[in-house]
Formats: structure tokens, C-alpha cells, sequence
């Protein structure tokens, strides 16, 4: 449901039983508090992308869990970078308590030294410095020429 039609979504969710998840409209602490304050939906999926980034991420998950809605995260084919990232946000914020969203492996190749591992469905938080895990140069400037062509 696009950010413009929140009230919308209020409007359908008190129509039905059935969960009602939300992430197009996941954009902004403003946006999120609107959700919540018209109890527009059951789960929350932000996005580091739409959102501005992990702490953005954090900060709609803190809101979230204020208010007692959960968040899934909300992936769309990312590169392992991305996916370290998800990985310490879900970890380190209360309101990521359903299984999250995750098609890291649907990838054919990635720009990771090492693939994440995914073990029994889960995957764990890197632990190395930063984000986690170390990016192959030469697979980044494999993708940069590719994508110039």
C-alpha cells in the first residue's frame, strides 16, 4: 500500500481477520507513526533502501516495538553486503520476531569473499569488524564493467 493510502489500509484491515503487512508505505519515522496511529497494520516490513539506511531501520523497528507490532525485514534480491546488514538490525532490535525476509541465496554470485551461510534456515550475525564480512574487490569491478556495458 503506497505512503498516500495509510488510511486505506486502516479501512481494509478493520474489514478483515486476515493479518494485514505493510511495506511500501515503511518509508519514514512520520509514515510509521501513522500506521501505527491508525492501526493501519498487523507487521511492519521496512527496508534499509527506502527507509535511508540502518539506523532509519532501527529507529521505525523502535517505534514498532513501542506500539507492539512486529517488523520482518524486507529484502528484494540483495547482494551479501546488504544482507550483513539485515543481519545485524534484525539482531539488535526487539521487534524483528517473525522470520524475516531473505533471497541472498537465489543469487548466482555475489561480491562477499565469503557467502553468508545459511545453516537449518537460519543464518547468524557476522561477527568480524564493521558490517561483518569482507568484499571481494575484483568481483565489485567485475559487476561495475558489466554494468557500463
Amino acid at each position: 500500500m503506497p505512503e498516500d493510502l495509510i488510511g486505506e489500509s486502516a479501512r481494509i484491515r478493520g474489514l478483515t481477520t486476515t493479518p494485514l503487512a505493510l511495506n511500501e508505505s515503511v518509508t519514514t519515522a512520520n509514515a510509521v507513526r501513522e500506521i501505527l496511529d491508525l492501526k493501519a497494520a498487523d507487521v511492519l516490513l521496512p527496508d534499509t533502501y527506502q527507509c535511508g539506511g540502518i539506523k532509519a531501520v532501527k529507529l521505525i523497528g523502535d517505534l514498532a516495538s513501542a506500539a507492539g507490532v512486529p517488523c520482518v525485514m524486507h529484502c528484494a534480491h540483495d547482494l551479501g553486503l546488504k544482507t550483513a546488514a539485515m543481519l545485524h538490525i534484525v539482531a539488535s532490535t526487539a521487534s524483528f520476531t517473525l522470520a524475516n525476509d531473505c533471497t541472498y541465496y537465489s543469487l548466482e554470485d555475489d561480491i562477499l569473499s565469503e557467502r553468508l551461510a545459511i545453516e537449518r534456515g537460519r543464518m547468524s550475525v557476522p561477527q568480524q569488524p564493521g558490517l561483518g564480512v569482507e568484499v571481494d574487490l575484483n568481483r565489485v569491478r567485475k559487476y561495475q564493467r558489466a554494468s557500463s556495458c
